[in-house]
């Protein structure tokens, strides 16, 4: 009787033993499982991540060569021996600042990747304009109303010599501006120089025209954005 007794027993126990065991086995495989995915939550890139990742990828340059070669013949490089960088300007660019000129232009790296497009202006007269803005008047192709744009510049300097003063500024734009896109699809263009002292109104040449549609031309073959 007491055998008998013992054997349940012993059998109670090892049913809940098992019991425990089995438990324990859940418990362990629901841990585990929890803690494979928050790691792979913390080693996957966030989307901040991934987006710094793609600001950071090199940009992709699509290269026009036979462009290039018609174009770059009408253009001159200035180059800076410090940062490796090449200015290209239009030849028929004045090299002085006492000059009338409105023209664009930009820099080409080591690689021949390019930036920094730029519009550079030089006023010059027998009285003191004091530019503050250009106010244009664009008679664009296929277009029957005229175009209005304005460029502010932000720096405009100042110089004089005897009876003749001369003003400039030379400021960063972009080739896909309202203003430069106009300019390249344009028949003619008026301006207005507007100035703390008086108004001044000008044309631009057909030839000042036909400089800025192919400095544009010659930016976006080399890739220019």
């Amino acid at each position: 009787m007491e055998q008998q007794k013992y054997e349940e027993e012993k059998k109670k126990a090892m049913s809940s033993c098992l019991a425990t065991l089995f438990v324990l086995l859940i418990i362990g495989i629901v841990v585990g499982s929890i803690a494979y995915f928050f790691s792979l939550r913390k080693d996957a890139p966030s989307s901040e991540q991934l987006d710094i990742t793609a600001d950071m990828a090199e940009p992709s340059y699509q290269v026009d060569s036979v462009t290039i070669s018609r174009l770059i013949p009408r253009f001159r490089k200035s180059h800076d021996d410090f940062t490796g960088i090449d200015y290209v300007i239009p030849k028929t660019a004045p090299i002085y600042t006492n000059q009338e000129a409105f023209y664009t232009y930009f820099q080409i790296d080591e690689n021949n990747h390019v930036s920094n497009f730029r519009i550079r202006v030089q006023y010059t007269a027998k009285e003191w304009l004091f530019l503050q803005k250009i106010q244009f008047l664009i008679k664009e192709k296929e277009k029957e109303k005229p175009t209005r744009c304005e460029f502010n510049p932000i720096d405009v300097k100042c110089d004089n010599k005897s009876d003749i003063v001369w003003e400039w500024f030379d400021e960063p734009t972009s080739v896909t501006s309202p203003l430069i896109t106009s300019i390249v699809n344009s028949d003619s263009v008026r301006m207005r120089y507007v100035g703390q002292q008086t108004n001044k109104e000008k044309a631009l040449t057909p030839s000042q025209i036909q400089s800025i549609k192919e400095t544009s031309e010659l930016y976006r073959a080399y890739g220019g954005q």
